[in-house]
C-alpha cells in the first residue's frame, strides 16, 4: 500500500476509533474528558509523546537488528497508539474531532528526527494552548498525521494498534487500574 493510501486508510477509520475512545471513556471511567479538562489531556499528550520519543531513541541507537525489530513490533505500536488516544481525548475534552489535514507531513526517507522534532513541538504547543484555552482542531489533526507518518517509517499498523490499545484500556479501567 502506498504511503498516501495508508494515510487515507487511517483517517477513514479514525471516526470509528474516535467514537470507540469516547465509549471507553464514558463506560469505563468515572469522569468524562470534559470533566478532566483539556489541560489534563494536554499534559497526558506530552507524557505519551515523551514515551514514544524514548522508544524511537532506542530504535535509532541500537545496532542489534533483532532488538530493533522487537522495538518496532512491540513497543512502537503501543506508544504510538497511546499518543493517538491522548490526542483524541484532548480533542474530545474541547468538543473537537480531528480529521485529515489539508497539508499532511512530507515523508522524508530516513528522516525520523525531523518528524520527532515536529511531534515534540506539537505536544508542547498543545499543552500551552490548553492553558490558554486555544486548542485548535488542526493542531491535533496535524500531530496525529505526524504519528501516522512515523508509523509508516516503522512499518506499523497504527489503526490496528489504536483499536487494540483501546480494548486493553477498557479492560484495565474496568479492573480499576486507572484513577
Amino acid at each position: 500500500m502506498t504511503d498516501s493510501l495508508s494515510t487515507l486508510d487511517f483517517w477513514a477509520a479514525y471516526p470509528g476509533l474516535f467514537d470507540k475512545a469516547a465509549r471507553v471513556q464514558k463506560e469505563c471511567f468515572p469522569y468524562s474528558p470534559e470533566e478532566k479538562g483539556s489541560l489534563f489531556y494536554a499534559l497526558e499528550v506530552c507524557g505519551e509523546v515523551g514515551e514514544l520519543l524514548n522508544v524511537c531513541k532506542k530504535i535509532i541507537r541500537t545496532r542489534d537488528p533483532e532488538k530493533e525489530g522487537r522495538l518496532k513490533i512491540n513497543a512502537f505500536p503501543e506508544e504510538a497508539a497511546d499518543c493517538v488516544i491522548a490526542f483524541t481525548m484532548l480533542a474530545q475534552s474541547r468538543g473537537l474531532e480531528p480529521c485529515r489535514p489539508c497539508d499532511p507531513p512530507v515523508r522524508e526517507k530516513e528522516a525520523v528526527h525531523p518528524l520527532l522534532i515536529r511531534l515534540a513541538k506539537k505536544a508542547a504547543g498543545l499543552y500551552a494552548s490548553a492553558w490558554d484555552e486555544t486548542v485548535k482542531n488542526e493542531d491535533i489533526s496535524s500531530a496525529i498525521d505526524i504519528i501516522i507518518t512515523l508509523s509508516l517509517e516503522m512499518d506499523c499498523d497504527l489503526k490496528g494498534a489504536v483499536n487494540e490499545k483501546l480494548d486493553k484500556i477498557a479492560v484495565r479501567a474496568l479492573e480499576k487500574h486507572y484513577d
